[in-house]
């Protein structure tokens, strides 16, 4: 068995009044979380761009936790404070890890963006992580583009300049939620300009924040998370990924 901690922290929220406050700020559709299955979901600002991403699970009855990187747990709980307009719903940090497993360990769940990717729940902050399976993880969720808070341009990015609906992540179907009109029309009516797309980093060498280029030194985009395989970067949309330079 492999184990791995990843950086990220959890938000509990809960409250009778919990369930009804994230499907008004989710672009997923809280209907679709249970126990046993969580839901990948972006929140977003009211002009439609993307604040945060997370997973969220289902602990009991009114009661979720939110994976958040440590950094901006603070930030997260104030924007869903901020809505709860009754006051009725509680706040508080799980002292707990969240962890990825290559097998189905009890408090372990199907990773809702993808199936190839690993096991995910939450065990004790103390619990030995394995850095080599972290590095897999770490490589297979760069190949898959997928992201994590520090891979995209916050309250600029759009819903569906991030894989979004391909990691599961959104609903065209539920009913409204804060930031819904720009995601829907980007996706019924007008693209986005821009794709996070993953690329090889064998050969571009590329660091986190750097701009990047076609071979005619026309601006494509920048890059974000990175190894010595693969890179991150959000560019032009139709760009030719084979062709991409760093000056």
């Amino acid at each position: 068995m492999a184990l791995a901690i990843i950086n990220k922290s959890i938000l509990k929220v809960s409250g009778e009044k919990a369930h009804s406050l994230l499907d008004g700020l989710t672009t997923q559709d809280m209907n679709k979380i249970s126990l046993d299955n969580p839901i990948y979901t972006l929140f977003l600002n009211n002009k439609g761009r993307v604040l945060f991403n997370s997973i969220i699970y289902k602990l009991a009855e009114n009661e979720y936790a939110l994976e958040i990187e440590p950094e901006l747990l603070m930030e997260l709980a104030k924007h869903l404070h901020k809505f709860d307009m009754e006051k009725s719903v509680e706040f508080g940090q799980e002292e707990l890890a969240v962890a990825v497993s290559n097998e189905k360990l009890e408090g372990f769940y199907s990773d809702p963006r993808s199936e190839k990717l690993p096991y995910r729940g939450f065990i004790a902050t103390d619990a030995k992580s394995d850095e080599e399976f972290l590095n897999e993880y770490e490589n297979l969720r760069l190949e898959l583009a997928i992201p994590d808070n520090n891979d995209f341009i916050r309250e600029k990015s759009l819903a569906n300049d991030l894989n979004t609906e391909e990691l599961n992540g959104v609903s065209f179907t539920k009913g409204c939620y804060l930031g819904q009109e720009i995601t829907s029309k980007t996706k019924h009516i007008r693209q986005t300009k821009n794709q996070l797309v993953c690329l090889d980093n064998t050969t571009l060498k590329a660091k986190n924040d750097q701009e990047l280029f076609d071979l005619e030194d026309n601006k494509l985009g920048k890059t974000f998370s990175y190894n010595s395989k693969f890179v991150l970067a959000i560019i032009k949309r139709g760009s030719d990924t084979k062709n991409i330079k760093i000056k």
